[in-house]
């Protein structure tokens, strides 16, 4: 049974609830701070272009639907691919690697700033619009593979996280939010 392909709708109380949760980016209701996921004691980044041009895992081929959150929170998305709490970062994908989160601050709508229902939040983490999904996901699985291909860094299972200049990182042996077919 395939899970996880397509659209993935998920509320903020859903993704912080989810197990294997330490999501260290949340706001939390009572004391009103928001505390950066420390990714190997590297702060976030205001900007993708920070990051250079290191290529990311991509969990999924498509956009993760977030819902419910509030106008003004800052939420940290995560650039490596790697986290159990997509599509924040919980801090521990990107440790170890040269990867930070994205700070990004819940806008409201583009026309009145109000309340908006659903963000589109970009899963394969190639988009160009960060976080939001600009659906680069749809021809991407064929680039990502030919670049894997021909990539000569160290691919081995047991030793290697992630490599950073294609993207290839081992699959993963925890039941996170992102399902693949079996």
């Amino acid at each position: 049974m395939c899970r996880g392909r397509g659209r993935r709708k998920m509320d903020e109380e859903e993704m912080q609830s989810s197990p294997g949760s330490s999501m260290s980016g949340a706001a939390s209701p009572s004391a009103g701070v928001v505390t950066p996921p420390k990714c190997g004691g590297r702060r976030c980044v205001d900007s993708i272009e920070e990051l250079g041009g290191l290529f990311p895992r991509a969990p999924t081929y498509g956009p993760v639907n977030a819902r419910n959150l509030k106008v003004g929170e800052v939420k940290y998305w995560c650039t490596c691919g790697l986290t159990r709490k997509e599509p924040w970062c919980d801090g521990d994908g990107c440790k170890d690697t040269n990867f930070k989160p994205l700070k990004w601050t819940v806008p409201g709508t583009l026309k009145d700033a109000k309340f908006q229902m659903n963000y589109s939040i970009c899963a394969c983490k190639y988009t160009k619009r960060p976080p939001y999904c600009d659906s680069t996901h749809t021809y991407l699985p064929t680039e990502v593979m030919e670049r894997q291909s021909k990539c000569s860094g160290n691919h081995d299972a047991e030793t290697t996280k992630i490599c950073e200049r294609c993207g290839w990182a081992p699959p993963r042996k925890d039941k996170g939010l992102i399902k693949l077919c079996s």
